[in-house]
Order: structure tokens, then sequence, then C-alpha cells
């Protein structure tokens, strides 16, 4: 927080002007100055990875338009340890605060999923995306680990029950199911609307590339679909799916696969949850977090276990 302030402490020089962009997982910063604009992205001790991959991804998109340019990760150690990114600014509007058009659209899902981008192998160390194991048949350990990180307490032990089960379902889908193989992909591992600007001069730029890696794009579609900033866009984005190249290359394939995550990616989700719950400290936020927990296990309770 301190140094948070700091930078918004620039703003009583006159020739620097600082705005809080946003504040709600990392705060976001414009710096503005008379020749130039930049973004200052603050992330706090302990997510330097996350700030590592954001930057190097930046980095090999650099010429795509599809990511802001980045320009210097700044990293401090001693003391308060943080990390800065610092990129240059992207005009335009949040694709989630109005209704885009069809091409915009058709940009945005292309961008989350990785398609039309450089090959492969081109990213030296980079990881799974968030929440994307490559392949369905990865769930299972992803689910596994999960399960194990949030034990149950009294306050959400139905909930833990309910998604065990659904790990269960999971485990037999994974084992009698004969996958094919589909090219990772770079995915952005947050794939909402908020995360997409669509520029002055009809490009589409998405940020917030900190949990993105190579995984199995139809997951990340499924991400999309299910992403709580998307759904007022659903039947443009299920119509786009529909009628896209990709999904009429592998028609049979894909829904398999789709209807799987669609499944799958809520149980992650409810295990996270009520992690979560069992970190807050605050009371307010843990109180939003259990009436959160409905929205999650809603979905797990649609199929069987």
């Amino acid at each position: 927080m301190l140094i948070e302030a700091n930078i918004l402490s620039l703003s009583v020089r006159q020739d620097i002007r600082v705005t809080l962009l946003d504040a709600f997982t990392n705060s976001v910063f414009s710096v503005r100055t008379d020749h130039t604009t930049l973004v200052v992205k603050y992330f706090a001790a302990g997510d330097l990875h996350r700030a590592q991959t954001e930057y190097r991804v930046m980095s090999y998109l650099r010429n795509t338009k599809r990511a802001a340019r980045p320009v210097k990760l700044i990293t401090n150690a001693v003391g308060d340890a943080y990390t800065l990114l610092v990129s240059a600014y992207e005009p335009g509007r949040s694709m989630r605060d109005f209704n885009p058009s069809h091409d915009a659209l058709h940009q945005a899902i292309n961008t989350f999923l990785g398609l039309g981008m450089p090959q492969i192998g081109k990213i030296a160390g980079l990881a799974p995306a968030k929440m994307n194991p490559c392949h369905p048949e990865g769930m299972l350990p992803l689910l596994t680990v999960l399960a194990e990180r949030c034990m149950p307490r009294q306050d959400t032990r139905e909930m833990y029950q309910a998604a065990l089960r659904a790990t269960q379902w999971i485990s037999g889908i994974c084992t009698k199911e004969d996958w094919a193989e589909l090219r990772p992909t770079l995915c952005h591992g947050d794939p909402g609307l908020n995360n997409v600007l669509n520029t002055p001069d009809g490009h589409v730029v998405a940020v917030d590339w900190e949990d993105a890696g190579w995984g199995d794009p139809t997951c990340e579609l499924a991400k999309a679909l299910l992403h709580r900033a998307n759904q007022k866009h659903i039947p443009q984005l299920k119509q786009l799916i529909a009628t896209s190249e990709f999904c009429l290359a592998r028609p049979v394939q894909l829904q398999t696969r789709l209807s799987f995550y669609l499944k799958a990616i809520p149980i992650c989700l409810l295990f996270r949850r009520i992690d979560r719950i069992h970190h807050a400290l605050d009371h307010d936020h843990k109180q939003e977090l259990v009436d959160n927990l409905d929205r999650a296990s809603s979905i797990v309770r649609q199929f069987e276990v």
C-alpha cells in the first residue's frame, strides 16, 4: 500500500498526472506527462511470477497488436517487496461496458484462445494457463490439488462434499472418454470482456495477461462462457462460437470437450471459493464469499454425481 500511495503522490507535480484505473486484484495507474502516457501495474509481494508471466507474454505479442507494448519490469526485493510492470497506454473502451460488434467479439475470442498467435515453444519457461491443464485428463490432478488445499470446515462442509462427489464424476469421464489430441495454444487465463479494450482504430487489445500460459483452447472457451463479465453477451458468444472456423473444423470433438469443461471448471471454482473463505481475513469479505458459494455449487448440481 505504501508503494501505491507513493505512485499517487506523483500527481502533486504539475508535469505528471496520475490516475487510478483499477484496483480489483492489482492496482493499475496511468501516469501521464506532456510527452507520453504509461500504465503502471502494481504487484504485491509473492506475485513476482505473475508479473514475470505478464511481461513475458506482452513482449512475445508486441508486434501482434493483441497486447500493450511492455516498457519495463521493476522489482524490489528489499523491505516492502513489490513488482511494477510498466507498459504503453492503450486508449479504448472495455468491451464489457457496451455491445461490441461481431468482428470485435471474434477478435476477442481468438485472442483469448490464442488462435492466430505465434506458435508454441517461443516463450521460455511459460507454465500452463490458470485453471487450464492443456488436456481434459489433466483436470483430475488439478482438482485433487485444489481439494487438498481446502480441507472442509463446518461452514463449508456440505459444498466441499458436493465438490468431492463431482470430482468422482470427472474421474469416471476421464477414464472412459477417448480424448483426441489438440495442439495447446497461448491462452489468456482470465477470458472476460472486462480484460479487452476496443481501440479507436478498431483493434482489440487484451490486458491482464498475468494468468496466461499454454492450454487447451476449448477449456479457455468454456471459461469465457462461464465468466461473470461475459454473461450479458452469452447469446452473441454462442452464435459466434457455433460459426467459427475453430469449431466448424471439429464439431463432434469440440462439443464433447466443451461440455466436459463446462461442468469441470465450476467444480474448480467451488474448491477455490471454499479455500478463499477459509483464508478471508475480514468478516465482510468472508460473508460475500459465502454468499457466492451458491452460484458455483448450483452448476455442480446440474448433473448426476
